[in-house]
């Protein structure tokens, strides 16, 4: 697919959903899904930790491709919802251990 957009920075956002877990974990490595060929224009990633009760529109975001961040559709999901970045970094060129 193409992304046109009008603006000098683009902000991609793509909800993933986790496991269900009945304990704590630590999250000890990230893979960005960045294409080869597109890697070059990704100057840094942020992950966002989503917590609340928005299951409906956190499942329409699940099932899609992604969307740019800061359209209607999103900023409640991200300023209710998703506040707390997690990982703020460049792409990893495969996976990335955390310390």
């Amino acid at each position: 697919g193409t992304i046109s957009v009008m603006e000098d920075n683009l902000y991609w956002c793509k909800i993933f959903r986790l496991p269900s877990m009945k304990r704590k974990h630590h999250v000890v490595r990230y893979e960005g899904l960045v294409s080869p060929n597109l890697r070059k224009y990704v100057s840094y990633m942020l992950v966002y930790e989503c917590q609340g009760s928005a299951g409906a529109e956190f499942e329409t975001h699940v099932r899609g491709k992604g969307h740019v961040c800061y359209q209607p559709s999103m900023l409640p999901i991200l300023s209710n919802y998703c506040n707390n970045i997690v990982i703020r970094g460049p792409p990893a060129p495969s996976s990335c251990c955390l310390p």
